[in-house]
């Protein structure tokens, strides 16, 4: 079972079996927070690349494999940014570049390739 399976199964019961009953408002607060730990928890898991891309453009945390060994570092995602490249003293174009959405490699200005998986970055730290 998924962790959207239990957490849709949890609310169905809920309102089957909790809806009216005064008593039960404990065992609703706890099977709430177990939705909320499992929401978190689906929402914080790596996606596999197979499973599928980012919806939106931005920084994300990714797993690629380079070199032979698995690295984990934040990229962006999105549109071709740059269409040429200039290393000592010489400007490359990139005019064949198809015009997609994919994890980069800004410093070198390219395709990020290899990538297994990927996952949002997490809220930044706000304090107690």
């Amino acid at each position: 079972m998924t962790n959207k399976e239990a957490i849709e199964r949890i609310k169905d019961h809920c309102e089957i079996h909790f809806k009216f009953e005064p008593e039960s408002i404990m065992i609703t607060e706890a099977l709430n927070m177990t939705i909320k730990a499992l929401e978190q928890q689906e929402k914080d898991r790596w996606i596999p690349v197979s499973e599928g891309l980012p919806k939106e453009d931005g920084d994300y945390l990714c797993s690629f494999e380079f070199e032979g060994r698995r690295w984990v570092s934040i990229k962006p995602y999105g549109l071709t940014k740059h269409q040429e490249s200039t290393q000592n003293g010489i400007t490359q174009k990139y005019i064949d570049l198809p015009v997609r959405r994919y994890f980069y490699e800004p410093y070198y200005n390219r395709e990020l390739e290899n990538v297994v998986a990927w996952k949002p970055l997490p809220e930044v730290y706000k304090g107690r």
